[in-house]
């Protein structure tokens, strides 16, 4: 753990990418998991998913923050927005 991080409980969780761009992820991660990054690919997802939530928040919601999910995401394709 780094200095002055807090242990926080983490979730597994399964998302489809293609073979390319997982490539690309785990050399990066091969690169850079020696001091004084060690980075790993779960640092590495997290902190992507962060980045791209509060771009999106800001885009399209004026940096509110998103509701509150009440249900299970439905699997399948996403719905089609029409209004975009």
């Amino acid at each position: 753990m780094r200095p002055g991080a807090t242990k926080v409980a983490k979730t597994r969780f399964t998302a489809h990418v293609t073979s390319k761009l997982l490539s690309k992820a785990r050399g990066a991660v091969h690169s850079l998991a020696n001091l004084p990054v060690r980075l790993t690919l779960s640092e590495l997802v997290e902190t992507a998913m962060r980045r791209e939530l509060q771009r999106l928040r800001k885009r399209h919601i004026r940096g509110q923050s998103f509701v509150r999910r009440r249900s299970k995401l439905r699997p399948g394709r996403p719905l089609e927005n029409h209004n975009c």
